[in-house]
């Protein structure tokens, strides 16, 4: 891995380790040290021969947290919860249980940072970083029904 992607991913998850829950830092840490100990898929890959991760890596992202606006003046329930299903909504990245609509076989609940498991870079990197993670779990009887997702950005 590229010396400074990993200088930039170390630095990123040291200014945010203040924010972190001290339960689950011991455990962000080890999915950190876990990717920056492995190295990212290239094109020999099968799964990533069409994605140019080393180029994508070096692009400057901006990891500041984006501020949730106050309202949330979206109307769209009228024509899309129509359709029968289990509707999730996110506002900015972050889950608004009060607009979605879920089927009674289904629950959606905040994860714990330390229940997230890693097997590659990217389940690591996802680990040490995450804010708000979200579980959904459906009942074992569970008839297939679609899940619709709406994200929205302001």
């Amino acid at each position: 891995m590229d010396i400074s992607v990993i200088n930039s991913i170390q630095d990123q998850f040291n200014k945010n380790e203040a924010t972190y829950l001290s339960s689950s830092l011991s455990h962000r840490k080890s999915a950190l040290d876990f990717a920056l100990l492995h190295n990212f898929p290239s094109r020999k890959d099968e799964e990533y021969k069409y994605t140019p991760v080393g180029r994508i890596l070096k692009k400057n992202f901006d990891f500041e947290k984006i501020t949730t606006s106050k309202t949330t003046a979206i109307h769209f329930e009228d024509h899309f919860y129509k359709l029968k299903g289990n509707h999730l909504v996110f506002l900015n990245g972050k889950y608004l249980p009060a607009r979605s609509e879920l089927l009674n076989d289904v629950c959606c609940q905040p994860a714990t940072d330390s229940e997230q498991s890693f097997k590659d870079v990217f389940d690591a990197l996802n680990v040490a970083f995450c804010e708000n993670s979200l579980n959904i779990e459906v009942s074992e009887n569970y008839r297939p029904q679609p899940f619709f997702i709406y994200y929205f950005y302001d």
